[in-house]
């Protein structure tokens, strides 16, 4: 395995149609070691943590008039585990 050199870091914040407040932080393996990590709050609550983020996807869908979460979860298709790539496309 090679270096790992940190490309780019995102942080949206949006609010959206209903009122809502939804943030965003991603920072993937790009980043580097323990730099990597996702959060996600929802209206100020924290729904992904820098702490209960997993490697992967991590993937929160919200109902679309309400904006109450549906899925919470995570998806390590880097591995060659084939579950969580099927977990993935079944949840989809």
């Amino acid at each position: 395995m090679g270096y790992v050199k940190r490309t780019k870091r995102t942080r949206t914040k949006e609010e959206v149609a209903a009122g809502s407040s939804i943030e965003i932080f991603s920072a993937g393996a790009e980043a580097g070691g323990n730099n990597s990590y996702a959060e996600v709050r929802i209206n100020g609550e924290e729904v992904v943590s820098r702490h209960n983020s997993k490697r992967g996807i991590n993937l929160v869908v919200l109902n679309g008039p309400d904006h109450k979460i549906i899925l919470n979860d995570s998806y390590n298709t880097f591995t060659n585990q084939v579950d969580d790539s099927a977990r993935l496309v079944r949840d989809f």
